[in-house]
This record gives structure tokens, sequence and C-alpha cells, in this order.
């Protein structure tokens, strides 16, 4: 398998990976344990969200809301863009350099990084249509994990 950009793909994992690392180390730089957590957390949301093993369409309404707010979608996106399309990624950089930008500045300030995350995520959550109880115990769930871990 051969991409059809290959420096661009390669530039694009390079972008890729310096802004999950900046995520990453920015939220365990400001609690390690709570960060960690946080991380894994995002992780997971990701890898179910960002359309690189089954469809988007195929996935639950919450995935397909959250897809455009998470960085690995936009790095999923990218990738098919230069490995079988014609290359055009344009608004996949601009929204991973975006987040690397931030995500370097919060690691190195003194602002709740957890915080704005948590109270973000929270409020999208909250304006989300809870189709079920399942999802309503999962946000549930994943609040007061992050209200336990902090506490520790």
């Amino acid at each position: 398998l051969s991409a059809n950009h290959e420096l661009a793909t390669l530039g694009l994992i390079i972008l890729t990976s310096m802004t999950f690392m900046a995520l990453v180390t920015a939220l365990v730089t400001w609690d390690s344990k709570l960060g960690a957590f946080a991380s894994l957390i995002l992780l997971l949301l990701q890898l179910a969200s960002s359309a690189g093993t089954y469809p988007l369409e195929l996935t639950s309404k919450i995935f397909q809301v959250i897809n455009p707010w998470l960085p690995m979608s936009y790095s999923v996106s990218g990738l098919r863009q230069t490995i079988s399309m014609n290359g055009q990624i344009g608004s996949q950089v601009l929204f991973l350099a975006f987040v690397l930008v931030l995500f370097m500045a919060l690691g190195t300030s003194n602002i709740s990084l957890i915080g704005i995350l948590y109270g973000s995520y929270l409020l999208m959550f909250i304006s989300l249509p809870v189709r079920s109880e399942i999802h309503k115990n999962v946000i549930i769930f994943i609040c007061s994990s992050l209200m336990l871990f902090k506490s520790i």
C-alpha cells in the first residue's frame, strides 16, 4: 500500500502525534490522576466517534454529535484524503494546529484545564437529548467518576 500523497501523510501523522501529545500532557500536567482518567475517557470517545472503524452513520447518535469536536475525527479524515483521495487536508490541518496550540497554551498556564473541559463536556451532554436510560446512566457515571478522581 502506498499513499497518494506520501509527504502530506507523513506531515499529518506528525501533526496528529504532536496534537495528541500536547492534549494528554496538558491533562496529566494539570492533575495526574484526573488527567490520566480524562485522557482515557477522551481516547475511548474518539475511537468510537472518529469513523475510523465503522461509518459514522452506523454509530450511536451521541457519537455522531461529538464527532466534529474531537481531534481524531480530523486525523482520520485527513489520512483518508492523503492515502487514497485527492489530498485536500487544509481544514483538518487547521483544526489540529488549533488544538495543538490551545493545549500547549493551557498546559503551561494556571488555568484549570480539567475544569474547562469538564464544564464544556457537561454542557454538551446536558444539551444532548437523552434518548435512553442507558445514555443518562453513562453521563452520570462519567461525571461522578470525574468528581471521585478529583477528590482522591
